[in-house]
């Protein structure tokens, strides 16, 4: 699922050099997934510790829950796609597909498919517990640097989702795809 972009190089290679491209997705979509889950989980509670002054211990909970959310919505849509027997780039649990029907740059039909029901939850879960902790009193700030955040890790995985892996696959192999 989501390996188009390397089918080329199967009319173009040897069929080792598609499996070692297959390969290299594999290894590199699950790099980005720890990454990212480490960011999130720690990187995530480590700013929200900044802003709020909640312990960063205390926080490192929460975001595993919050991870474990996402982690649900990924399942929901890996399901639905399978029984499908179909795979799109855009979730339709997000505003992807909207975005999707209206513009045609990629960076922002990413962006926007990174804004979920669940990452509304995810906000909402955070606010309240941050809320229920800490008694902050500028409620609007509060929710708006949440907002922020969340805003900010989808212009970044947008910006990875745009990298051009057919170059760096041919960057690896010495080949040209």
């Amino acid at each position: 699922m989501i390996t188009e972009s390397i089918t080329p190089v199967l009319s173009t290679m040897s069929t080792a050099d598609y499996t070692l491209a297959r390969f290299a997705s594999l290894i590199s979509s699950l790099l980005w997934a720890v990454i990212y889950m480490s960011f999130y989980i720690f990187g995530f509670a480590y700013i929200l510790a900044i802003i709020t002054s909640i312990p960063f211990k205390k926080l490192l909970p929460l975001q595993v829950l919050m991870m474990g959310i996402l982690l649900i919505e990924k399942l929901i849509v890996f399901v639905v796609f399978v029984m499908q027997g179909a795979a799109t780039n855009v979730s339709f649990l997000s505003f992807g597909p909207l975005a999707a029907t209206f513009l045609e740059i990629p960076f922002f039909i990413f962006f926007f498919n990174k804004l979920t029901v669940m990452t509304a939850i995810i906000i909402a879960l955070q606010f309240k517990f941050i809320l229920s902790y800490t008694g902050f009193s500028k409620h609007k700030k509060l929710l708006l640097s949440v907002i922020l955040i969340h805003v900010f890790m989808a212009l970044v995985t947008a910006s990875v989702g745009l990298l051009p892996m057919e170059n760096l696959f041919a960057l690896l192999t010495g080949r040209a795809c």
